[in-house]
């Protein structure tokens, strides 16, 4: 399930919840610290890590470049 964060106008606490898709279209976000619904959802980066164990090697005009579109995996 999502873990959504959360920040309170109110008091300022920084809070997580954890929601199916379809609660989070129907719940109301409570503050935990003082319990005002004057909340706002908290949008942050995310890391996703797409490579595998395997070692890869990069050829051609990149060499060590992660970013680089013209790579070949060993």
């Amino acid at each position: 399930m999502p873990r959504y964060e959360f920040e309170c106008n109110h008091c300022n606490e920084k809070f997580e919840l954890t929601l199916s898709m379809k609660d989070r279209g129907n719940a109301k976000i409570v503050c935990p610290n003082c319990n005002s619904s004057d909340t706002s959802q908290v949008y942050s980066g995310i890391y996703i890590n797409t490579r595998s164990s395997g070692k890869t090697s990069f050829k051609g005009c990149c060499n060590d470049c992660d970013s680089c579109m013209h790579r070949d995996v060993d």
